[in-house]
């Protein structure tokens, strides 16, 4: 327990624990205090969270992407800068809105890291799938939705627009023409979105009731895989090297690259040679790319202080028992989590299907130690996941409990 200043209304406050890395006290938390303080929208410029402080509050369980983060910070502290201004000077502000657009593999954390963000700072956050949205005259999803479940989200309506509205599969609706099949649709969608991401005022039926919606100082974070787009990069810079009768592999090896160099080389062109209107990349500011997360960045996800490992230390630690899991266990989870088709979000249901067996007979088991073993994977997972589960040699085990969890502290043991 320590003491701070909330971030939104001054107050001096103990963090408690369930609390801890957020900016605000647990009556804004608990949006029972916005006669007295809204939000950071409407509070005082010096309250403020900085990008580092930001950036700081999620790095522990954001893993591997270090530049993406430090710029996501950056801009949705300049969003809070911006629509606190529009309260504060009660006329529109010479900040523009700085719409992203986030360029990363599948399971390289896209939706995790805003989410968390927003989490800490209080924004409201919806993320929808883009193709589940059909432009009009076709059968799906409106555009009008997104907005309703941020309005369903929160009672108050100023905040609602104000927040965050990630876009995920941005790259599904790129308009890929052949002479022989031309892509109404894509464009179609696309056109949609424009004034929707620029600003504009919108009628939702919530109920009997028509609310206006103004998504002018709403946040668009748009995403994606863009699979193929590294290369597009990578014809751009070295043009038709690999033409020609005369080519040679062998010649070529000391330049080549891997996938995340030349994503992380992307500019408009690409995304344009890719299917996207001009008009649609004219409303995104700001291009982040992500790499594909590592063995080791899953490995301290798992074992961070926060990580679903911990949650399953208490979990045992509530029956009396110690958790032990061999090393060789933690690399085939992450693995598992890496391989999965939905990467990080694969961790609890993963740890469910490991232990869900284990904690059903261990009222029957005397020992006060529960090792998980490589073995112990294999038994519970290898149905589910065979061809991840492949051998790593080695024979150290780690101790995890309370107070070492981190990867920075983890004890270790030999078997």
């Amino acid at each position: 327990m320590k003491n701070n200043t909330c971030k939104r209304c001054g107050e001096i406050y103990t963090i408690p624990k369930e609390h801890k890395g957020s900016f605000i006290c647990p009556q804004c938390y608990t949006n029972e205090k916005y006669e007295e303080c809204v939000h950071f929208f409407s509070s005082k410029r010096d309250l403020f969270p900085s990008p580092k402080d930001i950036k700081d509050s999620v790095e522990k369980i954001v893993m591997g992407q270090e530049t993406a983060l430090k710029q996501l910070s950056t801009e949705l502290y300049k969003h809070i800068l911006r629509c606190s201004t529009v309260e504060i000077e009660d006329v529109r502000p010479n900040i523009k809105k700085n719409n992203i657009l986030m360029c990363g593999p599948t399971a390289s954390g896209k939706t995790f890291m805003v989410e968390e963000l927003a989490k800490i700072l209080d924004i409201p956050f919806v993320s929808v799938d883009i193709t589940s949205i059909t432009p009009e005259g076709y059968a799906g999803g409106n555009i009008e939705d997104i907005f309703k479940k941020l309005l369903i989200k929160t009672d108050n309506p100023y905040i609602a627009q104000r927040g965050i509205v990630f876009l995920d599969e941005i790259d599904k609706i790129v308009q890929k023409e052949t002479p022989q099949s031309p892509d109404i649709k894509g464009r179609l969608m696309q056109e949609a979105l424009l004034r929707t991401i620029e600003g504009t005022t919108i009628q939702i039926k919530i109920g009997n009731e028509i609310r206006l919606f103004d998504t002018s100082n709403i946040l668009f974070v748009c995403a994606g895989a863009f699979v193929g787009i590294e290369d597009i990069v990578e014809k751009r810079l070295n043009g038709n090297k690999k033409i020609g009768f005369s080519f040679d592999e062998s010649n070529n090896k000391e330049d080549k690259k891997d996938k995340d160099y030349y994503r992380s080389l992307v500019n408009e062109k690409d995304f344009l040679e890719f299917g996207f209107i001009p008009e649609f990349m004219g409303r995104i500011s700001v291009k982040l790319t992500l790499n594909k997360l590592k063995l080791e960045d899953v490995k301290k996800a798992l074992l961070s202080k926060n990580g679903i490992i911990s949650e399953y230390v208490e979990i045992f630690k509530l029956e009396g028992r110690k958790l032990l899991f061999e090393e060789k266990a933690i690399d085939m989870l992450a693995n598992i989590i890496l391989s999965s088709d939905i990467g990080m979000r694969s961790m609890r249901s993963v740890m469910a299907a490991l232990t869900n067996d284990i904690l059903f007979d261990l009222i029957y088991s005397p020992s006060k130690k529960v090792k998980i073993t490589c073995d112990l994977v294999k038994k519970h997972l290898s149905i589910k996941y065979p061809k991840e589960l492949e051998s790593i040699n080695t024979e150290k085990t780690i101790l995890i409990n309370k107070s070492n969890l981190g990867t920075e502290n983890v004890k270790e043991v030999r078997v």
